[in-house]
């Protein structure tokens, strides 16, 4: 695999990268060690693709905790601007 990154100048940055194995359950995590050049790569139980967080088990409960939590902010802000909209017609009349 290194040869053909070598040969297309392509680069994995080590320090930047995440390693999921999926497995059925937590209890069952396999204990992997991978090297790749001088540098031990590591295992994470989830990891964020682009904007959703995908679990070693495929249990989509940590996307939705983090789908819950932004939701909740949104909706705090829009419920905010409501009263400052109140107060902002209270002050031009």
């Amino acid at each position: 695999m290194t040869d053909k990154f070598k040969a297309n100048t392509l680069y994995v940055n080590v320090n930047k990268t995440n390693d999921v194995i999926f497995t059925k359950s937590q209890d069952a995590m396999p204990h992997y060690t991978l090297k790749i050049g001088n540098k031990m790569k590591r295992f994470v139980t989830h990891n964020k693709f682009l904007v959703i967080i995908i679990d070693n088990t495929l249990n989509w409960q940590k996307h939705i905790d983090h789908s819950k939590k932004k939701m909740s902010r949104g909706l705090y802000a829009i419920n905010a601007s409501k009263h400052l909209k109140s107060i902002y017609h209270s002050l031009i009349h």
